[in-house]
């Protein structure tokens, strides 16, 4: 009775879901017969981040970034189509931004003959779903529409798209991963904290299919040459080093300035009532833990202020903007110290590699960007972090000092303002 129940209702959700696919379709496809077609792109993008394209740049930094030399010899990054799932890339209208790709391209690029053989495609897939099994509107569109866009598509030999995803989304590739159109599949990775930490003398999983990410992705693009050895040490194969991958335009000069500034990159933590979101209860970075990074690097400055007055200039630059998903106690404390105004608090769309540039010390959690974004721009940095109990932390890594201690960092920080204003 209950699997009955079960089989009815999954069959239920997937007709529901199969009526979404056909009208979403057929609203597309009516609007498509009327508009002028354009070029397939040369390259689609996937899985950048609402803040990565919106907030933190302008749309053409972010073009400029994308069509940088160092990308053209792994993908044509001529005319790309990103894909940004959010309704703010509905109401930004922004030309070759999309909340789905698959819909765009039968819009602008499917010339309307194909039409009719894309529906009956959707339609003949439909019938080879099994009720059986529970799948998500995501998985049902990729069996569906995406599917079927891509079998009309590859009988074309003229149509050639490289496809990029980053490392947010190697557990869920895009359909477009695994089907057999002509072109590249490349993974940027733009985050470099992708070793796990040790917990209790237990690594963190990864939870990649590292099989399935070699049979379906052809190139990676790392940050560094330890990247590069991380990855292959994991058996993922064609790893390149290329630099930071951030998105953002770099600045040509790095002003000199008459006091010592110091930026701490914190990540503002999960509220403990959403750790199932990541699906543990021990994270490296968690309320408590983040709290006293926090409240240990407040006295940090407390003590540089004593002592150097305002020769010192201290900052915060928060990973990501405030949200219910992070923690209330967090974001209370960064509130009352940027109420407090000796330390100030930057905006979290701020460009990087500006602030890294502004800096004189950058302070970052293990094991994030900014201290290798400090390292590849020439600017003092170190990891720092008090949770020294349950977490193993080298003493360096990747050629960066791993502070745990206040006193430590204290030390540490002093003796290069002394190094500043000596010379």
């Amino acid at each position: 009775m209950q699997r009955r129940g079960i089989l009815f209702f999954n069959a239920l959700k997937q007709i529901t879901f199969g009526v979404i696919i056909l009208i979403t379709t057929l609203a597309v496809t009516f609007h498509g017969s009327f508009k002028k077609k354009s070029n397939f792109p040369t390259a689609v993008i996937f899985s950048l981040s609402l803040d990565q394209v919106f907030y933190e740049n302008s749309t053409r930094d972010l073009f400029a970034s994308i069509g940088e030399k160092r990308f053209s010899e792994f993908f044509e990054n001529e005319n790309p189509l990103i894909q940004v799932r959010s309704l703010r890339t509905i109401l930004a209208r922004k030309r070759n931004v999309t909340i789905d790709a698959t819909l765009n391209l039968v819009s602008n690029c499917l010339i309307r003959a194909h039409y009719p053989s894309l529906i009956k495609e959707i339609f003949k897939s439909l019938l080879t779903i099994r009720a059986s099994k529970n799948h998500s509107l995501f998985e049902f569109k990729k069996m569906t529409l995406d599917s079927s866009f891509c079998k009309i598509i590859i009988r074309d030999d003229r149509v050639k798209i490289d496809f990029v995803t980053t490392n947010s989304m190697l557990s869920r590739l895009p359909y477009f991963f695994e089907s057999p159109i002509k072109g590249r599949r490349v993974a940027l990775w733009y985050s470099t904290n992708n070793e796990p930490m040790t917990f209790r003398g237990v690594p963190t999983p990864t939870n990649w299919n590292i099989d399935e990410i070699n049979s379906r992705i052809d190139t990676h693009l790392v940050w560094t040459n330890d990247d590069v050895k991380f990855l292959k040490s994991l058996g993922i194969s064609s790893v390149y080093s290329v630099g930071s991958i951030l998105f953002q335009p770099k600045p040509i000069n790095r002003e000199k300035r008459e006091v010592f500034t110091i930026t701490y990159f914190d990540i503002t933590p999960l509220s403990p009532r959403n750790y199932w979101i990541v699906g543990s209860h021990e994270l490296f970075n968690s309320e408590a833990n983040a709290l006293s990074d926090l409240c240990n690097f407040i006295e940090f400055s407390n003590r540089l202020f004593e002592k150097f007055g305002h020769r010192v200039e201290v900052r915060i630059k928060p990973k990501r903007a405030s949200s219910r998903k992070r923690s209330e106690k967090y974001i209370a404390k960064i509130t009352e110290i940027a109420g407090k105004g000796e330390i100030k608090i930057l905006d979290a769309g701020i460009n990087l590699y500006q602030t890294v540039y502004e800096s004189d010390l950058v302070i970052a959690t293990p094991w994030t960007s900014p201290a290798i974004l400090a390292k590849e721009l020439s600017v003092l940095s170190v990891f720092f972090s008090t949770r020294n109990e349950d977490w193993e932390l080298p003493p360096v890594y990747r050629g960066l000092k791993v502070l745990k201690s206040q006193p430590a960092l204290l030390e540490f920080a002093t003796t290069h303002i002394g190094d500043k204003f000596s010379q």
